[in-house]
C-alpha cells in the first residue's frame, strides 16, 4: 500500500493455458502443482511486503501524533500560564485606577485648600497694603482712613497678588530643586568618605595583620641571645672540660716500684692542684716502652691535667 492504494497480486496463468492438450493427464499433474506452489508463494511474498509498509505508515503517523499530542499540551501549559499572569495583571490594574482615584481626591482637596490660601494670602495683602497706607497718612497729617477692606481694591490687588504668588512658587520650586541637587551631592560625597574610611580601615587591618604575622615568623625563626650567666657557665664548662681529663684510655698513674720517693712526692703535689674528671682511669699504661723510651714519664708530660694521646696496642 503506497499512499492509501492497495496494489493487487499478479495474475495467475490458468491451467488449462499451461498445460498441453496432447500430454497425458497423469504428466500434466506434476507441472501444475509446481506452478500452483509458486504462485502461493508470491501472492505470501506480496502480502507480506505490504502489511509491512502498513506497518511502518502506522508507526509514522503514530509518531506524528504523539509529537502532536506534546505539542498539544506545552500549548494548554503556556496558555494556562497567560491566563494566570493576565489574571494577576488585572488585579494589578485594579489596585492602580483604585490609588489613582485617592490620588486624584488629594489632588482635588490640596487645590481647593490652595486656592482658599490664596485668596486668605490676598485679603491679609490688601489689609496690610491699607494699614501701611493708613500709617503713612497718620505721618503726614491726613486723618486716618478706616481699616475696613474694600471689594475694588481687594479685586485689583489680586492680580498683583497672584503674579507675586507665582513668582514666589517660582522662587520656591527653584529653591527646592537646589535643596534637592545640595541633599544629592552631600549624599554622594557621603558615600564617598564611607567608601574610603571602609577601604582605609581594610588597608590598616591588612597592614596589622602582616606585621603581626612578620613579628610571629620573626620570633619564631630568631636566635636567642644568650645571657651573661649562660655564656659564664658555658665558658667554665668548657673550661673545666679543657682541664678535665675525659678520655679513659689516656695516661694514668704509675706503680710505686717504678718511680722513685722524690718524684712521687711531687706528683702527689700536683695530682692535688689539677682538677681530674670523675671519669674511672687506668692505674698505668698500658704499653710504657711503646710511646716512651724512658720507664718513668717526667712529671710535666702527665700530672698537667690536659688530654695527652696514648697509643692503644692492637
Amino acid at each position: 500500500m503506497v499512499g492509501g492504494e492497495v496494489r493487487q497480486p499478479p495474475p495467475t496463468k490458468p491451467l488449462a493455458q499451461s498445460l498441453d492438450g496432447n500430454v497425458p493427464t497423469d504428466q500434466r499433474l506434476p507441472h501444475a502443482d509446481h506452478d500452483y506452489d509458486y504462485d502461493e508463494t508470491s501472492r505470501k511474498t506480496f502480502y507480506n511486503t505490504e502489511i509491512n509498509k502498513a506497518y511502518a505508515e502506522r508507526d509514522r503517523y503514530q509518531g506524528h501524533y504523539e509529537e502532536a499530542t506534546k505539542k498539544l499540551s506545552e500549548t494548554h501549559q503556556a496558555n494556562r500560564d497567560l491566563k494566570s499572569q493576565l489574571d494577576a495583571l488585572k488585579n494589578e490594574v485594579k489596585v492602580l485606577k483604585i490609588a489613582l482615584q485617592n490620588y486624584k481626591h488629594e489632588n482635588d482637596a490640596l487645590a481647593r485648600q490652595n486656592e482658599a490660601l490664596g485668596q486668605k494670602h490676598a485679603t491679609l495683602e490688601a489689609r496690610f497694603q491699607s494699614l501701611a497706607l493708613s500709617n503713612t497718612g497718620a505721618g503726614a497729617g491726613v486723618p486716618p482712613a478706616a481699616p475696613s477692606p474694600s471689594v475694588p481694591i481687594a479685586h485689583s490687588d489680586r492680580t498683583k497678588s497672584s503674579k507675586r504668588d507665582k513668582e514666589r512658587d517660582r522662587d520656591r520650586d527653584r529653591d527646592r530643586d537646589r535643596d534637592r541637587d545640595r541633599d544629592r551631592d552631600r549624599d554622594r560625597d557621603r558615600d564617598r568618605d564611607r567608601k574610603k574610611e571602609k577601604e582605609k580601615k581594610e588597608k590598616e587591618k591588612k597592614e596589622k595583620e602582616y606585621q603581626t604575622e612578620k613579628e610571629r615568623l620573626k620570633n619564631r625563626f630568631e636566635e636567642r641571645i644568650p645571657s651573661s650567666t649562660t655564656t659564664s657557665n658555658s665558658s667554665a664548662s668548657s673550661r673545666g672540660r679543657r682541664q678535665s681529663f675525659i678520655e679513659p684510655w689516656g695516661p694514668g698513674a704509675r706503680p710505686q716500684s717504678l718511680m722513685p720517693g722524690s718524684h712521687s712526692q711531687v706528683a702527689a703535689t700536683t695530682l692535688h692542684a689539677v682538677s681530674y674528671s670523675s671519669v674511672p682511669r687506668t692505674a698505668m699504661p698500658l704499653v710504657a716502652s711503646s710511646y716512651n723510651t724512658g720507664a718513668v714519664y717526667p712529671d710535666y708530660d702527665c700530672d698537667d691535667g690536659n688530654y695527652h694521646p696514648f697509643p692503644v696496642p692492637r
